[in-house]
């Protein structure tokens, strides 16, 4: 069987209208799996149904409510918080999206966040505008040897282990080359990481997120199926 995919991405710096013209393409039947193959939850996509249902579309792809799945490629960054998230949202308007992901997935973590927040925060007047998902700090964590990929959820024992290391080792050290150390010396930030309850949390939402997708190589997932590559 011969296969066609199709490819949609913005020439400027957003608002060029993926979402709906993703979402269009897999109404007429153009369609059989949206692939999510860059960024991350940063993203924001906005469909609106001729019914009325409007959803901003973060990790799951725009031709989720005219009914296609998901498959979230090795370079989309997966955010377990955001996606349930997001998950809940589409529940409310009768949507359960099949999502398939890739195992190499880079995963952000609520350390990632808060590092992406403080900084903003710290930045006073001379913001960026970032929106705080930590999408950009999960990249850079990538490069180290803290990185986590969905592979690295599956066991709760070593998922812990390895996030205890992330906040204890990782996030001062970030901080430190960011020269932004001094934020640490506030007392609700450093009980905010002493507290155990931020990294037990992100352990259950990660099985929790594992236990909504299926994950799988894009070649088994792409099987049979016209596909639409959906950018960030």
């Amino acid at each position: 069987m011969d296969r066609t995919a199709q490819v949609v991405i913005g020439a400027q710096f957003g608002d060029e209208g993926k979402g709906r013209i993703t979402d269009a393409h897999v109404a007429a039947g153009g369609a059989r799996l949206v692939v999510r193959f860059n960024g991350g939850a940063q993203a924001g996509h906005t469909v609106v149904t001729p019914e009325g249902r409007r959803h901003v579309f973060g990790h799951v792809g725009s031709g989720a409510l005219a009914g296609a799945p998901t498959y979230l490629s090795r370079f989309f960054v997966c955010n377990p918080l955001l996606f349930l998230r997001e998950q809940a949202a589409l529940a409310g308007l009768d949507t359960r999206p099949v999502v398939m992901v890739d195992a190499r997935c880079p995963v952000t973590t609520p350390y990632d966040m808060l590092i992406n927040q403080w900084l903003e925060q710290a930045r006073g007047a001379a913001r960026h505008g970032s929106c705080g998902v930590g999408f950009g700090e999960t990249l850079e964590r990538q490069r180290s040897n803290h990185a986590l990929t969905v592979a690295d959820l599956a066991d709760a024992a070593t998922l812990t282990r390895r996030l205890d290391a992330l906040r204890r080792d990782y996030l001062p050290a970030r901080l430190a080359r960011l020269g932004c150390a001094a934020l640490l010396a506030e007392p609700d930030k450093a009980a905010l990481l002493q507290a155990d309850a931020l990294l037990e949390h992100f352990v259950a939402d990660a099985r929790r997120f594992l236990d909504s997708v299926s994950v799988m190589p894009l070649s088994v997932a792409a099987r049979g199926r016209h596909l639409l590559f959906e950018g960030a």
